[in-house]
């Protein structure tokens, strides 16, 4: 069975150095299309206690769209539940796959940005949710978490 889930986060981006450009909040949007991989048959679902796997597409504002510009992600996740139901739950997101950023470190251009030394990065999630509300139309949910690009320094 599919599922599709519309999301908005906010929030700060964490400065790793003295020299970081001026921020404000940033603003993310993003679809995810997954899928429940309720299968009692399957083993590895069983053991993970059937996991909600998919992909998930988003774009974000970073803040200071004149240095820092915006961000396109597109990362495969797996969530992982502390039970074996959809309500009164917590759950575990975790990804890894790939971004674009449309303002990064040049020079000449744009020097203030040492956030980011090329285009294309690696694109890391982790965050936790909690299912506030389950019917049958769909789920209300509120959460936390963590998000990191970079290219490793290439």
């Amino acid at each position: 069975m599919r599922f599709y889930e519309p999301t908005l986060m906010v929030g700060r981006i964490i400065p790793n150095h003295s020299e970081y450009p001026n921020i404000g909040f940033l603003q993310a949007y993003s679809l995810s299309i997954g899928r429940f991989n309720y299968k009692p048959e399957s083993t590895w679902a069983s053991f993970y206690n059937y996991p909600l796997t998919g992909i998930q597409l988003s774009f974000s504002q970073l803040g200071n769209r004149k240095e820092l510009g915006n961000e396109y992600r597109i990362v495969p996740f797996i969530e992982l539940n502390t039970r074996n139901r959809l309500h009164n739950t917590f759950l575990f997101r975790g990804s890894l796959g790939a971004s674009y950023t449309t303002k990064y470190y040049n020079e000449m251009s744009n020097p203030n940005n040492k956030m980011l030394g090329s285009a294309f990065n690696w694109a890391f999630m982790v965050s936790v949710y909690y299912n506030l509300k389950v019917s049958k139309q769909g789920i209300l949910r509120l959460g936390g978490g963590y998000l990191h690009s970079s290219n490793g320094h290439i």
